[in-house]
């Protein structure tokens, strides 16, 4: 984490070195981008482009902090109160999980001498004493009473104990999007108990879970074809065992997510007889980014059976690499699970270590671009997680009305 604040606020040209090589930090960036610029698609592009992810973030800070410090010293002084909550905010949502640190508290307190002033406030002074595990907490209750935002709840992984619910791991990744502010209540009520214990929010409720399905057979048919692990060059001869090897697998996901529609609709006439097909096949359709784009629209009546199965139009290009995400979220729903509300709505956890139950509830909040799971817990609800997956995201996306759903106060703990 220290090396953002070392190239950031460098005076003269920061150096790298490369064994005992010194190179310009300039240079380098420039070299890697334009590396990943000229590469061919494939595994290793994917892995060095997640690499350069950081060199990425680095250089956009350091041109942020450069372009801070030129302001003049009066006009930051006069708006540090504002300034400093929304820069840590920014830096915090820049950087979640992009860089590593021997101790977890770094996190946080190497990203201090980015926000252009010495006059740090007092509830995020550094005290490597605390648990860090406390110092994540006071730095959520610092941004949200300061910046009325709680955004950094989109995080895909949480390894906490100690505090509450909704307090981010800050150590692990959030998710990225474009639309990542938006509203869907006026005038959300958002609070922070006196103990700092309870975070007090208006949440629209899209329902609560009636049935889950775990799709543990369709995982254990597509982890045997070992598609998975056979990225990377094929020896000679090999090409078109492969070949034949990834059409079968491509085939098996292709047949595992019909089954899985088929285990949905099945689950849920279950437990709510009179349920609509209609309904249902309108929330899987929007649950499945295969659904979303025109490209995709021979997959889509193969799927629907309308067409007759065509394995060549299946492998080739975007096709192809469809399926096999379809195929990895197939892999991970078995660990997560694939909850369906009374609505008929579709939500898959973004936390494999947190399967969905039946009663957890979904809701929507502002600053927030997916729902998010909550459990029961007395009185109060546990924020579980956002979800990684559900056939709300188009709506929310397009920022549609939720009018027609009920508004909520809920406490998290």
């Amino acid at each position: 984490m220290w090396i953002i604040q070392e190239v950031a606020t460098a005076t003269g040209h920061a150096t790298a070195l490369l064994g005992f090589y010194p190179v310009q930090w300039r240079f380098l960036t420039h070299v890697v981008f334009a590396c990943c610029r000229e590469m061919c698609p494939s595994p290793l592009r994917v892995m060095f482009l997640g690499d350069a992810k950081g060199l990425s973030i680095l250089r956009q800070l350091e041109g942020e902090y450069k372009e801070l410090k030129q302001k003049s010293e009066l006009d930051r002084e006069a708006r540090l109160a504002i300034e400093v909550p929304e820069r840590l905010r920014k830096l915090l949502r820049k950087t979640s999980g992009h860089f590593k640190a021997t101790e977890p508290h770094d996190h946080l307190y190497a990203l201090l001498g980015l926000l252009g002033t010495d006059d740090i406030p007092q509830e995020i002074c550094p005290d490597y004493s605390m648990p860090f595990e406390q110092v994540f907490h006071k730095y959520a209750v610092y941004l949200i009473k300061n910046t009325k935002d709680i955004s950094f709840l989109i995080s895909h992984r949480r390894e906490l104990t100690g505090v509450p619910s909704w307090v981010p791991d800050w150590r692990f990744r959030s998710s990225e999007e474009k639309n990542s502010s938006p509203k869907f209540i006026d005038l959300s009520h958002l609070e922070i108990s006196r103990d700092g214990s309870c975070l007090e929010v208006d949440g629209i409720v899209l329902g609560k879970v009636v049935t889950v399905v775990h799709p543990t057979q369709i995982e254990a048919d597509i982890r045997s074809t070992n598609l998975y692990s056979k990225f990377g060059g094929a020896g000679q001869g090999e090409e078109e065992d492969n070949l034949i090897a990834t059409a079968k697998a491509i085939l098996t996901i292709f047949r595992g997510m019909q089954k899985l529609k088929d285990m949905c609709f099945r689950d849920l006439t279950t437990v709510l007889p009179g349920i609509s097909l209609s309904n249902f096949k309108r929330h899987w359709e929007s649950f499945w980014k295969v659904y979303h784009d025109d490209v995709f629209r021979p997959i889509r009546e193969m799927l629907e059976g309308a067409k007759e199965v065509d394995l060549e139009v299946l492998m080739k290009d975007e096709s192809g690499t469809m399926i096999v995400a379809i195929g990895s979220e197939l892999l991970d729903m078995s660990a997560t699970g694939l909850g369906i509300l009374n609505s008929s709505g579709l939500v898959m956890s973004s936390r494999t270590n947190e399967p969905i139950q039946i009663d957890d509830i979904i809701c929507l909040f502002n600053g927030i671009n997916q729902p998010c799971i909550l459990r029961r817990k007395g009185p109060h609800y546990k924020f579980l997680s956002v979800c990684r997956m559900s056939s709300f995201h188009e709506d929310i996306i397009e920022e549609r009305s939720f009018k027609g759903y009920e508004v909520r106060r809920l406490v998290l703990v």
